[in-house]
């Protein structure tokens, strides 16, 4: 029974979270949610295995645990979008200052909340966790971010593909000569102009005519 609740549990845990990220957004937006909800159900997973929770530990600080996994792919959309705002202006001859004030103001104000996301994290579940599993979680997240996060990022975009409604670009690169090879075949097997065969009747014309000549020529000697 206890096992029951627990899978009850767990898979509504996913369902909402799932929900929650049903919204009206482009293919590519889709699938990187997707991705994002994939690896997040891997990290909670991992988390619940690596750092020895309980049962009844994993019932109260399973929201938290996914909400931490999924501000972090937050913190890495944000990332970017700082990263192409500092591209533009740079770009710009002379933009104002005030922009540039905001843009950096905005960076400070960013860089401080990601360095202090994982200790308020550790903050809000230390209360339920041992000493020892409090030890566990930083070297669980090194562990995971730095060297399992790049090749599942990898894999996952691997498996799922171009976006649908989108074409495989290697594919389209593939198909592209072959293309090529049979519009020039098409283009090889069309009738020719009436001038040009004309021509090419002349041309074998004088070709026989010199090949005579050269054989006259011959035995004449």
């Amino acid at each position: 029974m206890r096992r029951l609740f627990m899978a009850i549990a767990i898979a509504g845990l996913l369902t909402m979270s799932a929900l929650a990220q049903v919204t009206d957004v482009s293919p590519e937006q889709k699938q990187a949610q997707q991705i994002q909800q994939r690896i997040a159900e891997l990290y909670v997973s991992d988390f619940r295995n690596e750092v020895q929770l309980t049962d009844d530990q994993f019932l109260k600080l399973g929201p938290n645990i996914r909400q931490f996994i999924m501000n972090r792919f937050k913190n890495a959309e944000r990332r970017r979008d700082l990263t192409q705002q500092r591209e533009q202006l740079l770009g710009q001859p002379n933009p104002s200052d005030a922009d540039v004030q905001k843009l950096n103001e905005d960076t400070a104000q960013f860089e401080r909340q990601s360095a202090m996301a994982e200790a308020n994290f550790l903050g809000r579940i230390r209360s339920e966790l041992t000493p020892r599993q409090q030890l566990l979680i930083p070297q669980f997240n090194r562990k995971f971010f730095d060297e399992r996060l790049p090749d599942l990022l990898r894999r996952a975009r691997e498996l799922a593909g171009p976006p649908r409604g989108q074409k495989d670009p290697g594919a389209a690169q593939q198909q592209q000569p072959s293309q090529q090879q049979s519009s020039q075949q098409q283009l090889q097997q069309q009738p020719k102009p009436a001038a040009q065969r004309q021509n090419q009747t002349r041309g074998n014309g004088q070709g026989r005519a010199g090949n005579a000549l050269r054989d006259k020529i011959q035995q004449g000697r």
